[in-house]
């Protein structure tokens, strides 16, 4: 499935003009506002690792980041997790 990345009401408008006859379906990304782009943006390969494990597996992964009480924390743990994925590992529960 596609994914787009409307900043505007107007792109997606736009988007949907061009498109609307010849696809089916596409991801829609909205960001919140005091985020930016996801760090696996700037690593297209810890996504593509990240999207190969087993569905049980991603959802550990998100539980472990998810499950910081501080934001501190959360963000050191993404940051890990996009490190390993990188690097093909396969990380393992803590």
């Amino acid at each position: 499935m596609k994914t787009l990345d409307a900043r505007t009401p107007e792109q997606w408008r736009s988007w949907l003009a061009e498109h609307h006859d010849s696809e089916s379906e596409v991801w829609l990304v909205f960001h919140k506002r005091h985020t930016g782009p996801s760090m696996f943006r700037k690593r297209p390969m810890a996504w593509r690792q990240f999207e190969s494990l087993p569905p049980s597996h991603r959802r550990n992964y998100i539980a472990w980041i998810d499950s910081a009480k501080r934001q501190a924390t959360k963000r050191r743990r993404l940051q890990e997790a996009v490190r390993l994925l990188a690097a093909g590992k396969t990380p393992g529960l803590k």
